[in-house]
């Protein structure tokens, strides 16, 4: 394969990464946009900023950047060399991020005058959970890739399946002796 060839398929990689990301990110803030839009309808912007909507939605994308994080510590051999980094990583994601947001959450659903410094750390906090949560999602993908082109030997059909795919679950039964799925 030519280094044009090689070029033009990490980027269309790079342009489904983008485009599953995000598209995971907006999905997670549906929920998020109706709140808002009920809000506004009803004459209360002010409401969104200093509710705790922004702190859970915080919250929700930070738990999800760490879960990556694990699941890429777990998976990968050379994030494995490097825990003690990826370990730090998340540690200050948990304490910078979610702690934060989770205490917020709960500050606010029962606060009747929030201190106004809410509606600048809420979506401070929300923006910060959003790049986590891409930039886990990249660093993740990044490696898997990897871990494709250093496999000698395998194809790249068999160097993406997962663990749970039907192949590897039916040659698993077989193995133990229970036969077909």
């Amino acid at each position: 394969m030519s280094k044009k060839n090689k070029a033009l398929l990490k980027q269309r990689e790079l342009i489904k990464l983008k485009q599953g990301t995000y598209a995971d990110i907006l999905f997670i803030m549906l929920p998020f946009m109706a709140i808002l839009l009920q809000s506004l309808w009803s004459g209360n912007a002010k409401t969104i900023l200093v509710g705790p909507e922004l702190s859970i939605a915080a919250s929700i994308l930070t738990g999800l950047s760490v879960s990556k994080l694990f699941q890429g510590l777990v998976a990968d051999r050379v994030l494995r060399v490097n825990k003690e980094r990826v370990v730090l990583v998340i540690s200050v994601t948990i304490f910078l991020v979610l702690v934060p947001a989770l205490i917020l959450t709960i500050k606010l659903s029962g606060s009747e005058n929030p201190p106004e410094i809410v509606a600048f750390v809420q979506p401070s906090l929300l923006v910060v959970a959003i790049t986590l949560y891409i930039s886990a999602i990249s660093i993740i993908k990044s490696r898997e890739s990897a871990s494709v082109q250093e496999k000698d030997g395998d194809s790249i059909a068999d160097a993406g399946q997962s663990a749970f795919s039907a192949r590897v679950i039916k040659a698993d039964s077989k193995a133990a002796g229970d036969g077909e799925l």
